[in-house]
């Protein structure tokens, strides 16, 4: 639950006490008490956000389960999208007759259930054509993932995050948290690199220049830290679509994201042109 206090003027001007209790759709991470001039709602902002979403496929001898599912608070929160079950022909291990026969039947069942879900995966992972997701990850059997992964649209395969070998669904979900929060990491310390290279005469560092040059829409790129974050973070979305700026919002805490907090105010911008 978020719980706010403070004193606001009515419609008639008179300064009134009020207070609100927000319950989110989903647990907020973290206890945070603050006593100041400002309501700090990001927290439960990013609750009501919409995350990227990623696909996720589990595929072993007996079935396969497809899932979309997205990072919240350090945590998967999947949604299974269809499931199947499949008896496959076994193979043959006595001699005989029938050996080369039944050898077969089981190389050509297992090519058509590979077929199968790369079929199922195409229609729910594309659209127009189009991924409508950001990216896959493959899990399950070793050689059923494998081939899985060969034989998948070219499309699909180009936005494979990660395939594990395991034998339970509820095996990794730990493993694709670390997954997206490791690429997530490695593409929010390349902006903070580029934010902070002195050397670029676009960079533009301190609040008062920083907002001066957006509302001007000099801004391609606004960079801000979630800890210095002080106004809706979906006004500041809103004021960015409407003058074509790219907002980049930065959570991880490591060296990189304090050096730019403590050195550069935790926020930057990039202009379009050198000003």
């Amino acid at each position: 639950m978020h719980y706010s206090l403070d004193r606001i003027f009515d419609e008639k001007g008179k300064d009134v006490c009020s207070c609100w209790d927000i319950i989110p759709p989903r647990a907020i991470p973290k206890y945070i008490y603050r006593c100041d001039r400002y309501f700090h709602t990001a927290s439960i902002e990013e609750l009501y956000e919409d995350k990227e979403k990623y696909g996720l496929v589990y595929i072993d001898g007996n079935g396969y389960k497809i899932y979309t599912f997205v990072i919240i608070n350090n945590r998967l929160d999947k949604k299974q999208i269809f499931s199947d079950k499949v008896d496959l022909a076994k193979n043959h291990k006595k001699g005989g007759q029938s050996q080369a026969r039944i050898g077969r039947l089981h190389d050509e069942s297992h090519f058509n259930y590979i077929t199968k879900v790369c079929t199922q995966l195409r229609s729910i992972y594309l659209t127009n054509g189009l991924p409508n997701i950001k990216e896959l990850v493959i899990c399950g059997n070793a050689q059923k993932k494998d081939n899985l992964e060969k034989r998948l649209d070219p499309i699909l395969q180009n936005i494979i995050l990660g395939c594990l070998k395991c034998d339970s669904i509820n095996k990794i979900e730990n493993w694709c948290v670390e997954l997206v929060k490791n690429e997530d990491e490695l593409k929010q310390n390349k902006i903070l690199i580029d934010i902070m290279n002195i050397e670029n005469p676009r960079c533009i560092y301190g609040i008062k220049e920083v907002k001066r040059a957006f509302r001007l829409g000099q801004l391609k790129q606004l960079v801000i830290h979630c800890d210095v974050l002080k106004i809706s973070l979906n006004k500041i979305k809103e004021k960015c679509e409407s003058r074509g700026c790219i907002l980049n919002i930065v959570t991880i805490e490591n060296k990189l994201s304090d050096k730019f907090i403590n050195g550069f105010g935790g926020i930057g911008g990039i202009s379009w042109y050198t000003l």
